[in-house]
């Protein structure tokens, strides 16, 4: 008897030890440190756990997944996106309902950053349908830029309007929040580093800027005295390299990344 405790003790204290570093992984993927996490995702070795362990927030195989898809190369991407299928029919079996929420997001993230748009719209429109019941934010507000323009996509469409204007609005005040440093000094997802931010010109910093200033493009065409045309040249290249899709989320992501000190609210 003592052994067999000893044993289970061994494996608990393993457990625990792998959610620590997990949590610990997913806090510097949060903070924009993404090459760290992204060492952690690329060696943990996570092992099978019981189904108690799905009580806690923190799950080590879907952190694992949330970094490889946010920083990870495609096919750690698809690789991740396959290992997502199987955790949430795992978890269905159970009824976490937390995690698949969780699942789900991150399906839509994978399939979004992997080019396949349409199946990405999808499963972000079942995402806010699991969501929305129990008013859910949090997955959408930790998941940041990549998704929070898509959101309001879906609402200026008549998806769910009052839900995801909670979850815009919830957004809007972490950021502001943490702009200020009077947040939990954790922001949702920087650009990770592989992108090459600096690689940005200084036309393409000077249309940023002018952006946040809620400047259209005929307008922006007329500050700088260049073509519309031109402008929308500038920004595709712009939006290439903030691995972005749509206006509020470049303005977000530069202030985010330090190529923007307006203060002001993007949306």
């Amino acid at each position: 008897m003592e052994k067999a405790a000893a044993i289970i003790g061994e494996i608990q204290d393993a457990e625990s030890l792998g959610v620590i570093e997990s949590g610990r992984a997913r806090l510097q993927l949060l903070q924009g440190d993404a090459k760290t996490a992204l060492r952690w995702a690329r060696v943990a070795s996570i092992a099978p756990y019981p189904p108690g362990m799905f009580i806690w927030l923190e799950v080590p195989g879907i952190t694992q997944c949330r970094i490889l898809i946010a920083a990870g190369t495609t096919a750690e991407r698809e690789k991740s996106l396959d290992d997502l299928v199987d955790t949430r029919s795992h978890l269905e079996a159970i009824n976490a309902g937390n995690h698949v929420i969780q699942v789900a997001m991150l399906q839509s993230l994978a399939l979004r950053r992997l080019g396949r748009s349409t199946e990405a719209k999808a499963a972000l429109l079942e995402c806010v349908a699991l969501a929305e019941p129990g008013k859910w934010i949090q997955p959408f507000v930790e998941a940041g830029e990549p998704l929070i323009g898509e959101l309001a996509t879906l609402a200026e469409a008549g998806h769910s309007r009052d839900f995801i204007r909670s979850v815009l609005t919830a957004y809007d005040q972490y950021v502001a929040a943490f702009s200020r440093g009077t947040g939990t000094g954790v922001a949702t997802q920087h650009v990770p580093d592989h992108v090459g931010l600096t690689d940005l010109t200084n036309r393409e910093l000077d249309i940023l800027g002018l952006l946040a200033e809620r400047l259209q493009n005929k307008q922006i065409a007329a500050r700088l005295n260049i073509s519309t045309h031109t402008v929308k040249d500038h920004l595709k290249h712009a939006y290439q390299k903030l691995e972005v899709s749509n206006r509020r989320d470049a303005v977000s992501r530069a202030r985010r990344t330090g190529l923007l000190k307006d203060s002001r609210p993007d949306s």
